[in-house]
């Protein structure tokens, strides 16, 4: 009988520290998740912010040209309407 008791308890003690080392790795394992999860949203965010500015630049380039095209059509309806 002292054999299974032994047994038992041995089989419980390695089980709880087999949980116990199982709970540290889960919890150094969600440190490094979380890390990581921060630094894919700081990526983001640059890329994000990368993406507005070259919306910006777009829309301004954009504007340039509908400047220049007037300026030059109308430059040239000019030099027409003077010969």
């Amino acid at each position: 009988m002292q054999s299974y008791y032994k047994f038992f308890f041995g089989t419980l003690t390695v089980l709880v520290l087999g949980l116990l080392l199982w709970n540290v790795y889960l919890i150094n394992e969600l440190k490094s998740t979380k890390s990581e999860l921060k630094d894919s949203e700081l990526k983001l965010q640059m890329k994000d912010g990368d993406i507005h500015l070259l919306n910006y630049d777009l829309t301004t380039s954009r504007d340039s040209v509908r400047i220049l095209n007037n300026i030059i059509e109308n430059g040239s309806k000019k030099k027409d309407t003077l010969n």
